[in-house]
Order: C-alpha cells, then sequence, then structure tokens
C-alpha cells in the first residue's frame, strides 16, 4: 500500500507541474497560478475580456500552432484575482474545412443582452474566399456553451474594404437605445472604426465611420474597444502598422471627436498588442493584451503573433488621461515572493539574482541629463549581456545584442517615458523569460526575453549619473 502511494505521488508531481513559458501550470483542477497564463500546449492571441459580476470571463484566441488547415478558436480563462486562472478550454470552434468561411476565428466581443443571454460577436476569416471576413454571432446561457447563430452573419457595406471587415466589439448605447457594434475596416484606402446598429442583435444596419485613423499612417485600427468611465469616453484600438501598439483617445460624449490625450497615447510597448479595456463592477478598469513569443524561439528574431495574456490597471488623471500600474493583487502577490537579492556590486554595477520564477524589483533612479544606463539579463560571469533594457534621453529601449554593437542596431522595442520628476519610479516584474517595467505608475514596457529566464540580470551605468535607490523591501 505504501508503495502505491509512493508512485500516486510522484506520478500526481510529475502530471501536475510543467514548465511552459512566463512561469509554472498547475494541470490539476485546470489552474494555473501565473499572472500571464497560457494553456500548456498553445500560446493566447487577442484577447475579449467579460466581466459577469463575480469573476472575469476572459476568451481570447487560441493559438496552437499545429498545422491544421483551420485556427485560432475561442477558448476561455476565468479569473478573480489576476493571478489563479481556472483554463476553461474550447468553447467555440472554428470549421477545419478549406472552403468554410469560419477556417479561422477573429477578434470580437461578448455582452449579455436584455434577452439575459449572453451574446459572442466575432470574425469569421478564410483568406482564399471573397470577401475573407464576415461578422458571426453564438448565444450562451452559460458562457461555456455556444450556439452560433450562422443566419445572423453578414458582411462589410459597399463603403468598406470587405476582406478587412472584424474585430466586432458590441455595447449597449443607453442614450439612442440601441447595440452599437465598432468593426475595423477601411474606406477610401485608410483604416477606419465603422459603427453598426441594432435593436436586437440579429440585424444591424451601417451607421457610418465612428472613427478614422488620425496618425501618419494609412494602417488599419485593430481590436477596438470603448468604454464610459469616470465621466469620460475611452476608445483603444491597436496599429496594424507602423507601431503596433495599443493607443486611446478621450471623448465627453459619444457626440464630440475623440481626441488624442495630453501625455503619450499609449500605455505599452510593441510587446502588448490586441489590448481591449474593460471594467468590473467595483469601477477598476483594465486593459487586456498578449506579450508575444519571438520567431522561432530565438532572441535574435523578432516578435511574432501570440503568447502570454497580460493585463495591466488603468487610472484616471487629472487631465482626463489613463495611465497604467501593476494591478493590485498581482503586486501583492510578488510582494510576497521574496525572491531577488544582490549577488555584487562595482562602481558602476550592481548584479542581482533571482531564486524563483517571480519576482519583483521596486526601486527609484536618480540620474542626470546626460546619464546613460539600463538593465542587462542573461549576464554572464563578466558581467556582460546580449539583451539590454538602455535609458537614453527619456526613452526605453530594449535592444536584442551587447552594449557595444547598440549603435549600430535597431531596437525591438523602444518608447518616450513620462517624465515629471528628475527621478523613475520602477518595478520590474520578472515571470520566467517576461520581463515588464512598471514606470512611475503611469506606462509599463513589457518584453520577452528568452535567454533572460531565472538568469541573473544588473543595473548598469555607461555615461554620466545614475543611481539606483532600492525600496527597503528589496
Amino acid at each position: 500500500m505504501k508503495n502505491i502511494i509512493k508512485i500516486s505521488l510522484i506520478i500526481l508531481v510529475i502530471t501536475t507541474v510543467i514548465y511552459f513559458g512566463g512561469g509554472k501550470k498547475l494541470l490539476s483542477k485546470n489552474v494555473t497560478t501565473n499572472p500571464n497564463p497560457r494553456s500548456h500546449d498553445s500560446w493566447v492571441g487577442d484577447v475579449m475580456p467579460f466581466y459577469d459580476g463575480k469573476q472575469w470571463q476572459i476568451f481570447y484566441l487560441e493559438d496552437h500552432r499545429d498545422g491544421e488547415i483551420g485556427f485560432h478558436p475561442f477558448s476561455l480563462f476565468t479569473t478573480k484575482d489576476f493571478i489563479n486562472y481556472t483554463d476553461k478550454g474550447l468553447v467555440i470552434p472554428y470549421v477545419n474545412e478549406e472552403d468554410s468561411q469560419e477556417r479561422a476565428l477573429g477578434t470580437g466581443s461578448i455582452i449579455e443582452g436584455h434577452d439575459k443571454q449572453y451574446h459572442a460577436f466575432y470574425t469569421a476569416h478564410n483568406g482564399d474566399l471573397n470577401p475573407k471576413e464576415a461578422i458571426m454571432h453564438a448565444t450562451s446561457k452559460n458562457l461555456k456553451d455556444w450556439d452560433k447563430q450562422e443566419n445572423d452573419t453578414f458582411y462589410g457595406s459597399e463603403q468598406y474594404e470587405r476582406d478587412d471587415f472584424r474585430d466586432p466589439f458590441v455595447f449597449y448605447n443607453d442614450v439612442e437605445e440601441k447595440y452599437w457594434m465598432l468593426i475595423t475596416t477601411r474606406k477610401n484606402n485608410k483604416g477606419v472604426i465603422a459603427k453598426y446598429e441594432s435593436e436586437d442583435l440579429k440585424e444591424w444596419t451601417d451607421g457610418g465611420v465612428f472613427f478614422e485613423n488620425d496618425m501618419d499612417s494609412d494602417g488599419n485600427l485593430e481590436c477596438p474597444s470603448l468604454v464610459y468611465y469616470n465621466e469620460k469616453w475611452y476608445l483603444s484600438f491597436s496599429d496594424q502598422w507602423p507601431d503596433r501598439v495599443t493607443h486611446y483617445r478621450i471623448a465627453d460624449s459619444l457626440e464630440d471627436t475623440f481626441e488624442k490625450p495630453t501625455n503619450i497615447d499609449h500605455w505599452d510597448s510593441n510587446a502588448f498588442y490586441a489590448g481591449q479595456i474593460q471594467q468590473d463592477d467595483n469601477g477598476n478598469l483594465f486593459v487586456f493584451a498578449w506579450i508575444p513569443t519571438k520567431e522561432q524561439h530565438d532572441d535574435n528574431k523578432g516578435y511574432n503573433w501570440g503568447g502570454n495574456l497580460a493585463v495591466h490597471q488603468l487610472s484616471q488623471d487629472e487631465q482626463g488621461n489613463l495611465t497604467a500600474s501593476l494591478p493590485v493583487e498581482i503586486e501583492k502577490f510578488l510582494d510576497d515572493k521574496k525572491d531577488i537579492e544582490i549577488v555584487g556590486k562595482t562602481e558602476n554595477q550592481t548584479r542581482f539574482t533571482s531564486k524563483g520564477d517571480f519576482g519583483i524589483l521596486k526601486a527609484k533612479i536618480t540620474y542626470d541629463d546626460d546619464a546613460k544606463f539600463g538593465f542587462a539579463f542573461d549576464v554572464d560571469n563578466e558581467g556582460q549581456s546580449s539583451l539590454n533594457i538602455l535609458f537614453e534621453d527619456n526613452e526605453i529601449s530594449f535592444y536584442n545584442t551587447s552594449l557595444k554593437y547598440i549603435e549600430k542596431s535597431d531596437p525591438l522595442s523602444t518608447m518616450k517615458i513620462i517624465k515629471d520628476e528628475e527621478y523613475i519610479d520602477l518595478k520590474i516584474v520578472l515571470n520566467n523569460d517576461i520581463i515588464i517595467f512598471y514606470l512611475n505608475g503611469e506606462q509599463t514596457f513589457s518584453t520577452r526575453m528568452i535567454r533572460a529566464a531565472n538568469n541573473d540580470f544588473s543595473f548598469f551605468v555607461e555615461k554620466g549619473q545614475a543611481d539606483l535607490i532600492l525600496i527597503p523591501d528589496n
């Protein structure tokens, strides 16, 4: 009997804990304890969050990368704290046939209708059809079992580019007493967000262009979302090119023009894509997106599509701008870990080690105007690294190269820093090969560094004067 128990315990350990990038997966009861989850055999694509009054229902496009004809079904995580996730698995499948409109599913949204049913609207994509994209509808009574309403399928109006007609975001407009659907499309060779209207969530009427690309590009405005928060309307979208970041705009009413914020119009780098903004019933606002993997799982390559879920908390400042910070529950979880410690220090370098998959470093950095400093990851015995975060000229940049080649290299990510003081308040979150910088409680800078997983890292000063002052907990 004792031998049977021992064997059972060994099997339980082997089958319930596996490494999967960005932390550990606990397969028992399908629960993941990880701020950046993914399912054990796939990756997280575009995220479609829905708060059901008790917990977050986080739908996403599941990226299996398995070579099947079809791809990207809707799958589902649930969570109450952004730490412990239950993996509910597939909920809306694609059709694995060459000639099906649903050969691939694309981004959408979930809403509870006045009929007390849940409604999912999503993109059906087949690159071999004409048109390539359609908007489809499914209904559910429990958010897990969905019935496709194929008779409700519709395509883009003639004024839009029907091969680019996707990412439906649906909400109820209380003033007009109609449902609105925002759709990513193109008009006159320029990216726009179209508006469609409905009274019953079945028949939709073209209401014209809601928002037109206001940047110096003609790029598509992907994965739009719209929320009313603290007497302001906020519209978010991700530019398909050239920057590939999640932007936002502000208006006092839906009749007003949506304007750029007075500070930087995005919260994160190009390693945080397809963000949707949503709030819970307690007045907390969040943005949900994914942090990409790297091509061929190689640090020398660029980012590709899909990766791990990421969530930032958003707050409103006095000007109405939205600032991004580490969600409170995640910070509490990381504070309890206390897994980062100093293992060496010289005049221009402080070296740290992390004892686990998760960790947080809190510090303040003071520096002069000419300073050039940063953090090196995958540090060797001589303190050198080919993965570097560099701070210079009020910018933060991520390079897949050593310091001596940086001047001849282009960064994989870069972002302007909102600077209100002569210092930077910094929180660095380590989650295996995902590393996120939280700056001044206003901005985030997400990265994927494969060789950094479970390796030492260091703070260095390349030029000028910069001092790293650790918060006492570290």
